[in-house]
């Protein structure tokens, strides 16, 4: 998703999804509102979400692909209905398959943070986050992720790996704030694109001083100093624009970036050359169609990243085993839910995704799921949305891989 600035994302991504997203399914995103609250601020005013807190939350929470459209108008945007709180409105389901994941990994970390395996879902979905997050130049689009994964790898090729790595944490912190100040200046950004794209010498990296607005050319030996406490002509750390904001990105505890590549740092290496040469054939970056969502279109980031990946023979296999991850991150997260005192709440409407259509002038019908692909197991006798028309489980056969279902007509 673009920003309107380089910055990708200004929260850490575990504040929403241990602190607030899992209230919100359960509460103002599952039911639809009364008719007062049926208008452009419902969700604001049935949340609370009148501060700048709650609407930069709400705001992330479309960006990373929790929800299909917006529940809180840009500020651009006019004054219509947002279309994501008509859904909530229509009884549309405006939760996308990411966010009912992000749901059941963030209801169990948000009581206890040392489950293993759901830690390890919570880093693949930083994963998906992180590459969904990008930049547009020219008429394509580029990921943030691998600009600045390769950038990383140019300097701890040229200070050499054991001193970068033995202070990574500040490395990553200065490169995060170098990269996205680079991104954002009109008189380096093509040169700094241009040098990814080709995997040239990287020269034009910048730092700007808050203190004077003086702009500073990053070179290894420059930021190697700086690190060391040696004569170095960049800024302190905290004396750049807005000098904790990196942090959301590259902090190694919380920032989107580093719980990534936690999981996913095959993916992304790997994903560098592809994107370079995809972009020489394309004009864009190979994976344009979850960074630039239309407005027309639901915001279905899985299932665009599944797609993308899929298609890729280097990049499929490790995908599988990110999705496997995942999976095992839910049912641990799900099962801890369950078994502790305050247990799940189990809901009585589902939507099932990716189907546009039902049998025409049948009151009954089958469908088949990966239960990779369902977070909450459903039971006989809920309801079920598909394509905008409500049904009933009647029947339910569990396998070990997959649930069947026979629904019928309400």
């Amino acid at each position: 998703m673009i920003n309107d600035s380089a910055q990708p994302i200004f929260i850490y991504p575990d504040q929403l999804l241990k602190e607030t997203w899992p209230a919100w399914v359960e509460s103002v995103l599952s039911k639809q509102p009364e008719d007062e609250y049926r208008n452009a601020r419902g969700f604001q005013e049935l949340t609370g979400s009148t501060d700048s807190t709650g609407r930069t939350r709400a705001g992330e929470a479309y960006r990373l692909g929790l929800l299909l459209q917006r529940v809180i108008r840009e500020r651009t945007e006019g004054s219509g209905v947002p279309k994501g709180w008509q859904y909530v409105c229509d009884g549309k389901t405006v939760i996308s398959k990411t966010g009912h994941l992000s749901y059941a990994i963030g209801k169990a970390l948000a009581d206890d943070d040392t489950i293993i395996e759901a830690n390890k879902g919570l880093n693949v979905l930083y994963l998906l986050f992180a590459l969904s997050l990008g930049i547009q130049f020219n008429s394509g689009y580029l990921p943030t992720a691998l600009i600045y994964a390769w950038t990383l790898q140019e300097f701890r090729k040229n200070v050499g790996t054991e001193e970068f790595d033995s202070h990574y944490e500040d490395y990553s912190r200065f490169l995060a704030a170098a990269v996205f100040k680079t991104l954002d200046s009109s008189a380096h950004q093509a040169t700094f694109i241009n040098e990814y794209l080709n995997s040239a010498s990287l020269t034009s990296l910048i730092l700007q001083k808050s203190s004077d607005q003086s702009i500073h050319k990053v070179t290894p030996s420059l930021l190697s100093a700086k690190i060391a406490g040696k004569p170095s002509s960049l800024p302190n750390v905290n004396d750049i624009p807005s000098a904790k904001a990196p942090l959301f990105w590259s902090s190694v505890d919380r920032g989107i970036f580093q719980r990534a590549i936690a999981v996913g740092n095959d993916l992304i290496q790997a994903l560098i050359p592809i994107d370079q040469s995809h972009w020489k054939q394309h004009g864009t970056s190979v994976l344009t169609t979850a960074i630039q969502v239309p407005e027309s279109e639901d915001h279905m980031l899985l299932e665009k990243l599944d797609e993308i990946f899929k298609n890729i023979t280097t990049i499929s296999p490790i995908w599988s085993l990110l999705m496997e991850k995942l999976a095992d991150g839910v049912y641990s997260a799900l099962a801890y839910v369950e078994n502790s005192a305050n247990r799940l709440t189990m809901p009585t409407k589902f939507h099932l995704h990716g189907i546009s259509t039902t049998p025409a002038n049948e009151s009954f019908f089958t469908v088949e799921l990966r239960k990779e692909t369902v977070p909450i197991e459903p039971q006989i006798g809920a309801s079920v949305m598909v394509a905008d028309k409500e049904f009933r489980i009647k029947t339910l056969t569990s396998t070990d891989t997959h649930l069947t279902l026979e629904l019928e007509a309400s």
